[in-house]
């Protein structure tokens, strides 16, 4: 066999080699392996390696996974921060309620039903039976704050001398309707300095009877 032949053979396989090499760095795989494979085998390894899965898309596809599974567990850790932050300054707001009309809310027995009598009676007895009705003192001071709309807001409204709420707007005119309030009524919502007469209030305009 001529020495040019054989030196053209080592060239070849040289040059596959060194593909196989480069193949192989490019998919994180071991390079001097594949190099030293393709001198053997010639083109055999090339082929291999190039179908062979890439190392380096896979494990960054992965870490991209991951990433993103901690930036979804970081976000759910703080909507649970915020839900239970709200939990409890809803739980006091009601528990300040709760103190202001004298009652017990946190269980549903606790509740007055719609038909329960002993409700009227309280709200008689805090009336004084027919005196003079009881000046309604509003929830926590909120006066600083600037007025809000009214078809947003939560709404207090006195009846016989007690605090009565915490309601809708609807609810308000619902009760407009029934006539179970009237222009007069005392209503206050975060916002107001101070109770005042329904009347007073825009948004209710037209619906308010006197």
């Amino acid at each position: 066999m001529a020495p040019e032949f054989i030196i053209f053979i080592v060239l070849i396989r040289v040059v596959i080699a060194v593909a196989a090499g480069a193949v192989a760095s490019s998919k994180g795989r071991n390079v001097a392996g594949w190099f030293c494979l393709s001198l053997l085998f010639e083109i055999i390894p090339l082929i291999i390696v190039a179908c062979l899965p890439n190392l380096k898309q896979q494990k960054a596809d992965q870490d991209r996974i991951e990433m993103e599974q901690r930036r979804l567990r970081e976000q759910l850790r703080q909507e649970r921060i915020k839900n239970e932050a709200f939990r409890q300054y809803a739980a006091q707001r009601l528990d300040t309620h709760d103190q202001v009309l004298g009652i017990e809310t946190r269980t549903a027995q606790a509740l007055p039903g719609p038909e329960d009598p002993s409700a009227e009676q309280a709200l008689s007895a805090m009336s004084g039976g027919g005196a003079e009705p009881l000046p309604v003192a509003p929830p926590p001071a909120q006066a600083d704050k600037p007025r809000v709309s009214a078809s947003a807001s939560v709404w207090y409204y006195e009846m016989n001398g007690a605090q009565q709420g915490p309601v809708t707007a609807v609810e308000i005119k619902g009760l407009l309707d029934a006539a179970r309030i009237r222009a007069t009524t005392l209503v206050w919502t975060e916002g107001l300095a101070d109770w005042v007469p329904l009347a007073r209030i825009p948004w209710f305009g037209s619906q308010v009877a006197t």
